[in-house]
């Protein structure tokens, strides 16, 4: 029989690190604000950004039973550097520490239920968007042949209840690159955008400010590397900044 909730544990901490792309981390707080922190999409939905809630105390209990139970103190500790994916950390707050995280492997068959908890919990808080940078980006020709340039609408918006700031994609480092995939997932070529490859009205400042709802739209325009032959590709238009990194995918694109 299962005693009371342990009450000293005042949160539990997640976090993964996709190193150069961003990271991904999730605070679940007993009592106040619960938050998202997401760097990365990676193959989630098209945002980045910040995601804060009150969560009912059930989830937080139910959250800390799954963890106990998984007993992931014990668990293995991945070699660094860890091949493939990387690494999670897991760990409790107690009130008056710090955190104890503990790096576990991701794909741990101990921690299934402890990441179906934080799924529900991350699905909840994404409701309740805060900072939150949203990307789409589309094709003008899907179909093309190799004398003619590749041209991509991109529009960032921001999702979010508060104003989104964020370095301008026209700055001198755009932050903007074109990785050609092969279906297979393979990559053959990656292009960075330079500033002249971007088509909108120069910046006044360095800053791109967005207003809850307010989008941007820009239209990307750029070679083909030498690499890309005729073919079948699904390229992946990285959108980066300092602090995190978007990756959007226009659609298949077909070279003749």
């Amino acid at each position: 029989m299962e005693g009371p909730p342990d009450t000293s544990v005042v949160a539990i901490h997640y976090s993964r690190s996709f190193g150069p792309w961003g990271s991904h981390s999730v605070a679940v707080q007993r009592d106040g604000e619960s938050s998202l922190s997401l760097g990365f999409n990676g193959d989630g939905p098209p945002e980045v950004g910040l995601w804060q809630h009150a969560l009912e105390a059930a989830r937080f209990d139910e959250l800390l039973a799954a963890l106990r139970a998984s007993r992931y103190q014990e668990l293995p500790q991945p070699a660094s550097p860890y091949p493939g994916m990387a690494p999670v950390s897991l760990g409790e707050w107690r009130a008056g520490q710090m955190p104890v995280m503990r790096s576990v492997a991701p794909d741990t068959p101990e921690l299934a239920e402890v990441m179906a908890c934080l799924a529900r919990i991350e699905s909840e808080l994404r409701r309740h968007p805060v900072r939150v940078l949203r990307g789409a980006a589309r094709w003008r020709r899907a179909e093309l042949t190799r004398d003619v340039a590749v041209e991509i609408e991109l529009t960032l918006t921001s999702a979010g209840a508060q104003p989104l700031e964020r370095q301008h994609p026209k700055a001198s480092w755009t932050g903007l690159a074109l990785a050609y995939l092969r279906p297979n997932r393979e990559q053959v070529a990656h292009t960075v955008l330079a500033a002249e490859d971007i088509h909108a009205a120069d910046p006044a400042t360095p800053t791109l400010r967005l207003a809850p709802g307010e989008s941007a739209s820009f239209l990307l325009s750029t070679r083909l590397p030498a690499a890309v032959r005729p073919g079948q590709y699904r390229p992946v238009l990285e959108v980066r900044s300092r602090e995190d990194c978007l990756w959007l995918e226009p659609g298949p694109l077909v070279i003749r």
